[in-house]
This record gives structure tokens, C-alpha cells and sequence, in this order.
């Protein structure tokens, strides 16, 4: 039976400069699943710094892809809507959501410094390259990834759409709706500016010093029109709700600027919908509890497995 492989990257790098790999397990020419993983975030001197708890900043292990093989990444379970498909495990180690591409250096006002590589797009550019060398005509892709890689799945799908214009493509975001109480600077220390899909109009629109999540999945649903993009949230989620006090929120407001954020994004985008969960959780789908998730008689198991088919789905929330 395949097992996980884990391939260097030369040229690629965590955010203090250590090496950077990614895993693989291969199986299907014909459907492939791009997982970005979790690993937090960072922007300033006191969030980068060493031991913040804000951010991850090497790979976990060298010799372990950090795969306990569970929820969609189990691919030995019957239950999983993705076995027999060839998964791409892409890490994250870098501070910028898989958005950045640029070093910067952060001081705290008082003599000290620390530089940071914000490079999580240029990794996994990387890694798609080797993607894209080793499954020519896949019939499917998804698109997907739970909290930091939640935003690298919606920053990739475009990329990958536009390179297999004849495959089904499907994108999903797992537990960060990049929602907070103002909207946020990208070119500020990541330079994400550089890694936005230009060649859509309404993205060029942007304003990346003022970004809002919801105005790019508007631009990006919008475009793609025939491809389906989705979000899955807690509704009162705990590590969210942690960014969003970080940047000024209250912790009570969280949970309606997230519904509002989503509901945005499903008034403008046909092709956009959303899953939501009670409780303060954070991601689902690496873990045991993605099989077991059920809302207003909704497995969230099934309703994955229509996404990443091409086939309709609604919204579902709490009753």
C-alpha cells in the first residue's frame, strides 16, 4: 500500500530560514486533493517573535508529515470521501497564510530585531510546479485546508482553475474566514499584494491595504463561475475569535461579523456556500470529528463529497 513521501524543496524555507518539504501520497492520476495546513499567523515584532503561540515557524518534524491519517487525510478509511484520491500535504511554516512572498525585518521600538520569511507563497508555487509536472489532465482537484490553510486554498484556487481549465475544480476553506474588525493590510510585511490573481478584474479592484475576505471570494466566485467555492465555520470559534481580539476586536462581536462575512459573500456568489457548526471548535477536517459532524440532518461528510463531485449544494446552519 503507498505511504506518505516527503520531498525536499531546494530554495524553499520556514520562516527563520530552516529547510522547508512537503509530503505526498500518491494513488489517482485522475483526482487530486491540495491540503494546505494550519500553522497561525504572524505581523509584528511581539506576534513573530519566538514562543508568540501566534504562528508556526518550522515544520513539525523532520521525519513525520504530522499525518495522524484522519478525517480527509485518512485515505485507508472507507468513510473517506477522498480515498483513492493522490493527496498533496503542502505545510506551512512561514507567518502569512500561504500569501507571502517577501523577507521583512520587525522591531520592537527598543533595539531589538527579527527577521521573518514571509515565503508561504513562494512555497507552495514550488509545490504546485511539481503538481502540475505530475498529474497532466486530472479529471478533479480539490482546493482545501483548514484555519492558515483556509486562506492559502482560496489564494491557490484561481491558480489551479486556470491551469486545468477542463478539470472540476472545488475549493474549500476550514475554520479561517480572514474576518476581523477592520480590514487588513497584506503588503505590510507579507507583500501578498504580489500573489493576487490580477487577471480578475474585480481582484485588481482591490484595495490590498484595505483587504475584506468576503470582497475576494465575491471577485473570485464571481469569475468562475462554473467552479464551487465554500467556507466551513464554528459559529463561536475560539482561535478565530483569538485573532480577531488581537486586532482590536471584542470577543462578542466574533460571531456575527463572521455570519455577516459569509452571508456577503452567498448574497453575491451563487456558487458560494457555507457550512456552519455550533460551538467554539477550530478545523474539522483533519480530525476524527469530520465523519461525526452533522447540522439540520446535513452529514458534513456528504455534503464535502457533493463539492468535490461538481455537484449542487446549499448552505447549511444551526436551526
Amino acid at each position: 500500500m503507498a505511504t506518505w513521501l516527503r520531498i525536499r524543496l531546494p530554495g524553499a524555507s520556514c520562516a527563520r530560514g530552516t529547510p522547508y518539504a512537503f509530503w505526498t501520497h500518491l494513488s489517482s492520476r485522475r483526482n487530486v486533493l491540495l491540503y494546505f495546513q494550519d500553522g497561525g499567523g504572524c505581523w509584528s515584532y511581539s506576534t513573530c517573535v519566538s514562543h508568540s503561540g501566534f504562528f508556526q515557524d518550522s515544520l513539525r518534524s523532520p521525519d513525520d508529515p504530522g499525518l495522524p491519517e484522519r478525517g480527509i487525510l485518512a485515505f485507508r478509511n472507507p468513510a473517506n470521501p477522498f480515498r483513492g484520491y493522490s493527496m498533496i500535504y503542502i505545510p506551512y511554516c512561514t507567518g502569512d497564510v500561504h500569501w507571502g512572498n517577501h523577507v521583512q525585518t520587525y522591531s520592537d521600538g527598543h533595539g531589538h530585531s527579527l527577521v521573518i520569511h514571509h515565503v508561504g507563497f513562494a512555497n507552495d508555487r514550488r509545490v504546485l510546479s511539481w503538481v502540475y509536472k505530475h498529474f497532466r489532465a486530472p479529471a478533479r482537484v480539490f482546493v482545501t485546508g483548514c484555519s492558515a490553510g483556509s486562506v492559502g486554498s482560496a489564494a491557490f484556487a484561481p491558480y489551479v482553475i486556470r491551469h486545468y481549465p477542463q478539470a472540476t475544480v472545488g475549493q474549500l476553506g476550514d475554520s479561517l474566514a480572514f474576518v476581523f474588525p477592520r480590514p487588513v493590510d497584506i503588503v505590510d510585511g507579507w507583500r501578498a499584494d504580489r500573489n493576487l490573481p490580477r487577471w480578475i478584474t474585480a481582484v485588481r479592484a482591490l484595495n490590498p491595504h484595505r483587504l475584506a475576505m468576503a470582497d475576494y471570494y465575491k471577485a473570485m466566485a464571481r469569475y468562475y463561475r462554473t467552479h464551487g467555492f465554500a467556507q466551513f465555520n464554528y459559529a463561536e470559534d475560539a482561535v478565530q475569535t483569538r485573532y480577531w481580539v488581537a486586532l482590536g476586536g471584542e470577543s462578542a462581536a466574533f460571531p456575527a461579523a463572521l455570519d455577516a462575512s459569509v452571508r456577503e459573500i452567498e448574497s453575491h456568489a451563487a456558487n458560494f456556500h457555507a457550512y456552519f457548526a455550533p460551538g467554539g471548535e477550530h478545523c474539522v477536517l483533519p480530525l476524527d470529528r469530520f465523519n461525526r459532524t452533522r447540522v439540520g440532518g446535513v452529514r458534513l461528510s456528504e455534503w464535502v463529497t457533493k463539492l468535490a463531485r461538481g455537484r449542487p449544494v446549499s448552505s447549511v446552519r444551526p436551526n
